[in-house]
């Protein structure tokens, strides 16, 4: 293109300054936007709460993403809460994070302080999730974790299932294995756990 004024080539100039300009903030706004999704830190949250509610949507997505962009260890145990990052996707009993953790090496026989295991916690996730879904507790069971480990207190992921009333995870629980004569240590089985809270 030839130009045949200074006017013209001045013009040229700044619609070639402005494109690059533009161009160079939408970068910059792509590269934020992909920095907020991959660093929740930014949005008041760490890893160990998204863990939590990975049932909320794309918090799984951004905790799997966290893990494998930092290397986080999913056995780190949070001295402030006592719970590991593992322990945390269990809480929030989803699934696909739990079968991801499981896949970085998650320990099956590690506890929280008041001794919940992880099939403990996650039979509370998805007891109180809005999708139910008891693969999970095979999936744990299939990588180590025991159905009746006890609690501090003596109880079992099926008290919690029995105190829920949630028949079908009591009878994913039983086909696991769940003893329903395992009492608690003050002697509450399975079932006064369910009557107990009127079920």
């Amino acid at each position: 293109m030839r130009v045949k004024s200074f006017g013209e080539f001045s013009i040229c100039m700044v619609s070639t300054v402005e494109l690059c300009l533009f161009n160079q903030r939408i970068s910059r706004q792509r590269k934020k936007k992909k920095e907020v999704e991959l660093n929740p830190i930014k949005l008041n949250w760490n890893v160990f709460d998204l863990a939590k509610s990975a049932y909320e949507p794309g918090h799984t997505e951004a905790v799997i993403a966290l893990v494998e962009k930092y290397g986080y260890d999913v056995n780190y145990v949070m001295p402030s809460s006592g719970l590991s990052l593992f322990l945390c996707s269990c809480l929030s009993g989803d699934r696909k994070l739990i079968k991801y953790m499981i896949s970085k090496g998650a320990e099956m026989h590690i506890h929280t302080k008041d001794g919940d295991s992880p099939i403990y916690l996650s039979t509370f996730g998805i007891l109180n999730s809005t999708y139910v879904d008891p693969d999970v507790l095979t999936d744990l069971s299939q990588a180590g974790c025991c159905v009746n480990t006890q609690n501090i207190k003596g109880y079992t992921p099926l008290h919690r299932a029995a105190a829920k009333g949630n028949t079908d995870v009591i009878r994913y629980l039983l086909k696991l294995g769940a003893d329903r004569y395992l009492p608690t240590k003050s002697g509450i089985y399975p079932i006064d756990s369910a009557i107990n809270a009127g079920r």
